[in-house]
């Protein structure tokens, strides 16, 4: 996706919608991904992305939401790719060690 939105890659319509949603449906898992007492072993999550944190629910939400955007975006992806790289950012910055 990177490549393709930095013009790098050809456009693919199909790559784009399906893995937009793909990553759509795999944020709404991810909050319940991470229950209490997951941060075990070689997890790099931080104690307080465990359980349904509220912060780390709505970071969730936003990241589905620019994937979905992402999915309808046609071939101008650069904007709904940015916004998507920011809530991985986000989420990453704030519960990622």
């Amino acid at each position: 996706l990177r490549d393709i939105a930095n013009g790098n890659s050809p456009y693919n319509p199909e790559y784009v919608r399906s893995t937009g949603k793909a990553i759509a449906a795999m944020a709404r898992t991810l909050p319940h991904l991470f229950p209490e007492g997951s941060n075990v072993g070689d997890s790099k999550a931080r104690e307080d992305a465990l359980g349904l944190n509220d912060q780390f629910v709505w970071l969730s939400i936003e990241f589905g939401q620019a994937a979905d955007s992402l999915a309808q975006s046609g071939d101008e992806i650069s904007e709904a790719f940015s916004r998507l790289s920011s809530t991985c950012r986000a989420c990453h910055s704030q519960f990622r060690d």
